[in-house]
């Protein structure tokens, strides 16, 4: 948490806001151009595995040490597993016939 909360944006903020902005917006338009091309599955399939292996990188740069427990792991797997709480929309789910 921190200490104080700025009411104003400074120069780095405006910077950062707007290097996030480019980042999210190129994937918008990354997405519409492989979803020409290739199945959405296998769009999706892709980008999160790119995000896991970025997240693993970051957890090993920094030292995190892994939840090492099975239990865990497969709580995890079965909640990533529900089509209704995953990460494909309504509308995926009835073309996909889910």
């Amino acid at each position: 948490m921190p200490a104080s909360i700025h009411s104003r944006m400074h120069g780095q903020d405006w910077l950062l806001l707007l290097l996030l902005s480019l980042i999210w917006g190129r994937s918008f338009f990354f997405n519409k151009v492989a979803l020409r091309g290739l199945p959405f599955l296998t769009v999706m399939t892709l980008r999160m595995s790119l995000v896991a292996i970025a997240l693993w990188i970051v957890v090993f740069a920094r030292g995190i040490h892994p939840i090492r427990s099975l239990q865990v792991w497969g709580a995890h797997l079965v909640a990533a597993g529900d089509p209704g709480h995953g990460n494909v929309s309504l509308r995926h789910r009835q073309a996909l016939s889910l």
